[in-house]
């Protein structure tokens, strides 16, 4: 009994070891500096401009972009990001804020830095305060950014939403920086 336990932690280790090494060897080429591959970021910045319709307009906000995905080469980014900016409303005494998670592509004119690129995207839309979130519907962006250095940019895009509640739908126009890992 005492060697069949044995046995069985020698292949658990191997196995475990395995494992490991396989997880470090394909790390090594995720992150190795070229856009193809896996890509990972955050950004942030200002929405001069917003509007959502049972809250009114002008409100200046605080913008926010969290993605992570795939570039299938050097010019084309495929990203699940959330995309959204958040304000405190003295009126109401509460921290507002409106997003659009979904999908984005983004198109690179050149495949190094100091480039260009376009965003375009779509998904689920929604706003929210402090102590509730209105039901969900579809979103949409689109804009273009540009990428000054090696993993660093700023993209300018708008966001639309339209949950399901006509009372409910928003616009912005949101300004980042962006950090990309890739």
């Amino acid at each position: 009994m005492k060697q069949r336990a044995k046995s069985n932690s020698i292949y658990a280790s191997l196995f475990i070891s395995l494992i490991i090494s396989l997880i470090f060897a394909t790390s090594i080429y995720a992150f190795d500096g070229q856009r193809k591959g896996i890509n990972l970021g955050l950004g942030m910045g200002a929405t001069p401009v917003s509007n959502i319709k049972y809250f009114g307009d002008g409100k200046f906000a605080f913008a926010v972009d969290f993605f992570i995905g795939y570039s299938i080469d050097n010019q084309n980014t495929f990203l699940w990001s959330a995309k959204g900016s958040f304000y405190y409303d003295s009126k109401y005494d509460r921290v507002i804020g409106h997003e659009v998670d979904g999908l984005n592509w983004y198109h690179y004119f050149r495949p190094r830095s100091r480039s260009l690129y376009s965003i375009i995207g779509f998904g689920i839309s929604t706003y929210w305060s402090q102590c509730w979130t209105s039901d969900h519907g579809v979103g949409l962006v689109a804009g273009a950014g540009y990428e000054f250095a090696r993993h660093l940019g700023i993209s300018v895009y708008g966001l639309l939403g339209n949950p399901d509640n006509a009372d409910e739908r928003f616009s912005s126009l949101n300004i980042t920086v962006s950090g990309m890992v890739y």
